[in-house]
């Protein structure tokens, strides 16, 4: 038979016993009970909170306030009742229900993200304006390499364009992914978003895509943008987040295509393609520097455009307006200098003349202003037509192509005189217009 030994436990005296048991039970009970009521006592501290307050702050460049922070799983902070404020002025631009946050591995770049996901914000519209200085506050602080770089996720940003409680004239973005990360000279933002109200809202190919970039190589730092919305249309309001003179074009109208523009020591430079501008107010667009001109609702598609130290190069495109009415002074000065009016109006004592539809294609250049109507007739007068009434044909197309942008300029800003005044009207359109092909001189 084969006998098993079994080792004889130690014998120790009462005494070591009772120490071993006392031991036992501050490691086991007391010490990580203790341990979890210091750690619950810590994250209630106004000090944690603020903590974490301060923490976003230092990534997003922004003042912060919050109304409670818990942390539902390891690694995860998450922040209640978030309002992000101008550093300046205190006011609250975007709030925020819920944030999401923590730190992630970026397999193209050597720096860890700080990912903040978030269900919803609401923007409101007077805060619009400061959104650009404030994205180039965030931007010009990434520049340090070991600065963390920022990727957001978030599932709806409403954008509220007016007071209506039914939410009429609230624009709400879905699906919008962004990141902002310091690249090796300078910083750069990328954002894609799609906008419920298109059509196939859901597809993801159809997602407007903007990006900015800080370059820091350049004295003041050079900024320059690029948006890409031709899969699907975006309410030109938006784009009066980096170009305000888009805010005159109306509340309704809308672009759809590639704009790219970068800021350089001598103006702006840039190209526009494949774009359309839809519903624009022409009442609207005019009234501030050309009151006296034109009225009623325009489409405007620029197949390409390119501009160059603040002023347009050349732009090729088509204009289509209907419903509105055109001044008297401005139709009669425009007739004469481009005898294009085919039929008499010298009865006719209204001072604004209503008119169904203009419609023509445009390119301008330095050579000029170059027109071609392209309203179908069957009157078939002798030149093709750019506007008509309820009563036929009312301009036909000039008959000298191209027009000199003098001439031109003359008509849109001085329909009373045969001249041209040195006003601010002239001296804007001038700095912004093609600069006239200069003149060979004569061979002596």
């Amino acid at each position: 038979m084969i006998s098993l030994s079994i080792p004889s436990i130690p014998q120790f005296h009462d005494r070591t016993r009772r120490k071993i048991c006392i031991a036992a039970f501050f490691a086991v009970c007391i010490v990580p009970t203790c341990c979890l009521l210091a750690w619950g006592i810590s994250r209630n501290v106004p000090g944690h909170v603020l903590g974490y307050v301060e923490r976003l702050e230092s990534s997003l460049g922004l003042a912060v306030s919050i109304d409670d922070i818990e942390h539902p799983r390891p690694g995860v902070v998450r922040y209640h009742g978030v309002r992000l404020r101008d550093p300046e002025t205190g006011e609250v631009v975007t709030m925020i229900h819920r944030i999401d946050a923590c730190c992630q591995e970026v397999k193209e770049s050597s720096r860890p993200a700080l990912v903040l996901i978030a269900d919803s914000a609401h923007i409101s519209p007077e805060r619009f304006d400061s959104l650009p200085r404030l994205l180039h506050r965030v931007m010009s602080r990434r520049m340090t390499r070991d600065n963390i770089d920022l990727r957001l996720i978030v599932g709806k940003i409403k954008l509220q364009e007016g007071e209506d409680s039914a939410g009429e004239h609230i624009t709400t973005l879905s699906a919008v992914q962004g990141s902002l990360q310091t690249v090796r000279d300078g910083a750069q933002a990328e954002f894609q978003f799609r906008l419920d109200s298109s059509k196939n809202s859901a597809d993801p190919t159809n997602a407007v895509r903007v990006r900015v970039r800080r370059d820091r190589r350049t004295t003041p730092p050079s900024l320059c943008f690029e948006i890409d919305s031709r899969a699907a249309s975006m309410p030109s309001g938006m784009l009066s987040l980096l170009m305000p003179e888009c805010e005159s074009l109306g509340p309704q109208s809308r672009f759809r295509g590639y704009l790219f523009a970068e800021q350089t020591s001598e103006g702006w430079k840039g190209c526009v393609k494949d774009s359309c501008l839809d519903d624009i107010d022409l009442a609207r667009l005019l009234k501030q520097r050309f009151p006296k001109t034109i009225t009623g609702r325009a489409s405007v598609i620029i197949q390409h455009a390119s501009f160059a130290d603040g002023r347009l190069i050349e732009v090729v495109g088509s204009v289509a307006a209907w419903q509105g009415t055109v001044n008297r002074e401005f139709f009669d000065t425009a007739s004469m200098q481009f005898c294009i009016s085919p039929r008499d109006l010298k009865l006719d004592t209204r001072q604004e003349l209503p008119y169904f539809k203009l419609a023509f294609d445009f390119s301008l250049n330095h050579h000029g202003l170059t027109i071609h109507g392209t309203i179908p007739n069957d009157i078939r007068p002798v030149t093709p037509i750019t506007m008509i009434d309820a009563e036929g044909p009312l301009l036909g197309e000039p008959k000298v192509q191209p027009q000199p942008i003098p001439a031109w300029l003359g008509v849109l800003v001085a329909p009373t005189s045969p001249h041209i005044p040195v006003t601010e009207q002239t001296q804007w359109l001038a700095s912004l217009l093609p600069l006239p092909e200069e003149s060979k001189s004569p061979k002596r």
